[in-house]
């Protein structure tokens, strides 16, 4: 893990998943928002309103940066997979 991604691993690790987000619903936010899906349209896909998604968006990504957003979706993955193995075959598919 890079030194971005440890950062960021820490920095999701306090914000938690309030309000029922999950890690998949937060994968489901960066990519459709890193595939330029407007954030609307991003919320639908996270099944979320677009108050919900920006909120979580803001506190997920404190900055601008490109290159903070692309490390936070490689850490989002991760997470996302480790959420799945935890919870065992019976979860089914994200």
């Amino acid at each position: 893990m890079s030194h971005a991604e440890t950062k960021i691993e820490r920095h999701l690790r306090l914000v938690g998943y309030p309000n029922g987000w999950t890690p998949q619903r937060d994968l489901m936010l960066f990519v459709a928002l890193g595939e330029g899906a407007k954030l609307a349209d991003a919320a639908e896909i996270a099944g979320v309103s677009r108050v919900e998604a920006k909120a979580r968006w803001d506190a997920l990504i404190p900055g601008p940066s490109l290159a903070y957003q692309a490390a936070a979706v490689t850490v989002a993955r991760r997470r996302c997979e480790q959420a799945k193995e935890k919870a065992g075959p019976a979860a089914g598919p994200a």
